[in-house]
C-alpha cells in the first residue's frame, strides 16, 4: 500500500512540476526544496543497490545535471518590485 500511495504523489509532484513549466509562475521555498529531496529520497528507496546496477546512478547523476544545466540556462527573472514575505 505504501508502494502505490508514493507512486501516486510520485505522479502528483511530477505532473505540479511540469503543468507550468513554460510559463512565468512564482515559485515557493518549500516547492524549491521538497521537489528535489523528495526525488532522491525516492531514488534511495527504490534502487537495487548492486555491483551491475553501479552505472545507474551515474547515468542519472550526469542527466540530472545536463537537464538542470538546460532548463536554467532559459530561466528569466521578473521584478515584481515587492518585498520578499
Amino acid at each position: 500500500m505504501l508502494k502505490i500511495g508514493s507512486y501516486i504523489l510520485l505522479f502528483y509532484l511530477a505532473f505540479r512540476l511540469s503543468k507550468h513549466s513554460f510559463e512565468f509562475e512564482k515559485v515557493s521555498r518549500l516547492e524549491l526544496i521538497i521537489l528535489p529531496l523528495y526525488s532522491t529520497l525516492m531514488f534511495f528507496i527504490t534502487m537495487t543497490w548492486s555491483e551491475e546496477n553501479i552505472m545507474v546512478p551515474i547515468i542519472l547523476l550526469f542527466l540530472s545535471f545536463l537537464v538542470g544545466w538546460l532548463q536554467a540556462s532559459k530561466v528569466e527573472f521578473k521584478d515584481e518590485g515587492k518585498e520578499d514575505k
